[in-house]
């Protein structure tokens, strides 16, 4: 192939449509001399390339976009590395002389971070105006290098109701280390100046098969005074406010005042809550698809920490119960970990380390030399939701045509056409899904239920990439036994098993999965401590109330587990 003699760069957002107002800066080498300086070029731009050039330089700068850096650099005497680059989300592509480089930029970025001693005196709700880190940790997230040993259910789940401890359900322990498989991200996406939506994401540093897996957590609703309320144009106390914790006494009673250790940052800690802390559905999937998520492979988790606003609205959806929003959200956080080398495919060796000093965290990388093949533009997805969460999540999986885009929010930021969320979504997984207002109950997929019409036109949709399945893991609180679900026929439910321990009943078809128990199934006398997760203790006067959360901490295991 010859050497080429042009190179045409252009500006794409992750959802590739061109920018049109984006300028870039290239700086052209031969060896260590600079052969060509040219600024602030309007794209598209062509450009002549000199004879002998081993290095371009460029930089990217939009009015709407974060800014971008980075070197491409060409070696015709090595086919095999022909073109290397610093950022491999970049797609070049060559025409007998002519190069054409597309370049993608988008609205993901580290959130900023703070160092403060937990002994400061501060006042509720402080902003400290970043995300709290200690030790080159974030705050209360410490991957320790060292085996969690999970209990995850199996498929078929059902074991003996009589039994006083996990026998009741059949399950596997697994162990589980992810202090060297990935890196949690606590990431800000959106709204280029100040504060954007807070996103946590699990990394890990590979991916096996050609899709990587991608895991969307939906949140239930945030509520005061556990979660500050903020304005519709954040200003810090959404996402980074810090409340004091329940029961915790003043340091100076008459000035309202607490050491920071007392107060936790409710939004931040939400994510990582759910996804390393108390829930472990990252946990929970490593230990349930062990055939999948070996070594440094595993799912990518995105999960959005969702705002409360202080104009009587409530929780802020919107654009993410639009597939175009959440689509866009995917692509957004595909190309940041691609182009940071934080997860690449299988074929990649090494790994990227994520160093936090403030005021933003840094990479240190030990990764393949890589070519500029762009970020990936298809990804298994996975819709994952809880409690409350399912109410927005519905909204999510209406047909595209019945979706109206919310006017408050730029399309062209937030949205685009694109298929991360339409016919790459292939799971749902819902998880004792159920709202409750001062109107009633919502949610619940009864029989003949909009709810259940809507799960049942999701599964039939044509144009997806792979076969739609539907995971549904209940308790009382989500639906009662003297409810019939309507997801599934209720000749492929097995009957309700009873024993001491309670209820359990269980049922699947070729798309759907059906498992529902009763409150005190999740309850034992005298738990077990040394399990994870542990069963609720049934002399706790909230058990019942308790049950809600706790199947959370074995609901995601159960739907991510391959039938037996």
């Amino acid at each position: 192939m010859p050497t080429p003699s042009r190179i045409t760069i252009e500006i794409r957002n992750v959802v590739n449509q061109l920018i049109s107002n984006a300028s870039v800066k290239v700086k052209i080498w031969r060896g260590a001399d600079a052969i060509q300086s040219l600024e602030e070029l309007r794209t598209p731009t062509t450009i002549d390339l000199q004879p002998g050039f081993t290095m371009i330089d460029i930089t990217v700068k939009s009015s709407d976009y974060i800014s971008e850096w980075g070197t491409l650099k060409f070696n015709s005497e090595t086919p095999a590395f022909r073109w290397v680059c610093t950022k491999p989300d970049w797609l070049l592509t060559e025409n007998d002389m002519n190069v054409n480089l597309q370049i993608p930029i988008g609205n993901i970025r580290f959130a900023p971070i703070v160092n403060i001693p937990e002994n400061t005196i501060v006042k509720p709700t402080f902003n400290p105006m970043g995300v709290l880190v200690t030790d080159n940790i974030y705050r209360g997230v410490n991957l320790l290098n060292a085996d969690v040993h999970m209990r995850v259910l199996q498929k078929p789940a059902i074991g003996d109701p009589n039994s006083p401890d996990w026998d009741r359900f059949k399950t596997e322990k697994i162990p589980v280390r992810l202090a060297d498989r990935g890196n949690w991200l606590v990431l800000e996406y959106g709204k280029f100046s100040g504060p954007g939506f807070l996103i946590g994401v699990w990394a890990p540093h590979n991916y096996m098969g050609d899709s990587p897996p991608v895991v969307l957590q939906i949140l239930p609703n945030t509520s005061s005074p556990r979660y500050p309320a903020d304005e519709r144009n954040f200003t810090g106390i959404y996402p980074y406010g810090c409340v004091a914790n329940e029961g915790q006494i003043p340091k100076n009673k008459n000035k309202g005042e607490y050491e920071l250790s007392q107060c936790r940052q409710a939004y931040v800690e939400l994510t990582s809550n759910r996804s390393l802390i108390e829930y472990k559905i990252v946990y929970q999937l490593y230990a349930s698809r062990k055939d999948l998520f070996q070594g440094p492979y595993g799912p990518i988790v995105i999960t959005i920490s969702p705002p409360l606003l202080n104009d009587g609205s409530g929780v802020l959806r919107d654009p993410f119960t639009h597939r175009d929003g959440a689509g866009r959200l995917i692509a957004e956080v595909l190309r940041f970990l691609w182009s940071n080398k934080l997860t690449l495919s299988r074929q990649y060796m090494g790994t990227s380390k994520i160093r936090l000093q403030p005021p933003y965290p840094r990479i240190e990388e030990a990764r393949s030399i890589m070519g500029p093949v762009g970020f990936p533009e298809k990804c298994i997805t996975t819709v994952v939701c809880h409690s409350a969460a399912v109410i927005p999540t519905l909204l999510l999986a209406a047909p595209k045509s019945y979706q109206k885009w919310p006017e408050k929010f730029s399309r062209s930021l937030y949205g685009g056409g694109n298929e991360y969320c339409n016919s790459n979504w292939i799971n749902t997984w819902v998880i004792d899904g159920v709202g409750r207002d001062s109107g009633g109950v919502y949610g619940q997929p009864k029989i003949g239920s909009d709810t259940t019409k809507t799960w049942d036109n999701w599964r039939k949709e044509t144009g997806t990439t792979m076969i739609r399945r539907l995971e549904f893991v209940y308790a009382e609180a989500g639906l009662s036994l003297q409810d019939l679900p309507g997801v599934i026929d209720k000749r492929r439910i097995s009957a309700p098993r009873s024993g001491k321990s309670g209820w359990i009943e269980e049922g699947n078809d070729d798309q759907v999965s059906w498992l529902r128990m009763s409150n005190t199934y999740l309850q034992s006398a005298s738990p077990e401590k040394s399990n994870i997760p542990q069963f609720v203790d049934a002399k706790d006067k909230e058990a019942g109330k308790k049950a809600h959360n706790k199947i959370y901490e074995i609901g995601i295991g159960y739907a991510a587990a391959r039938r037996k």
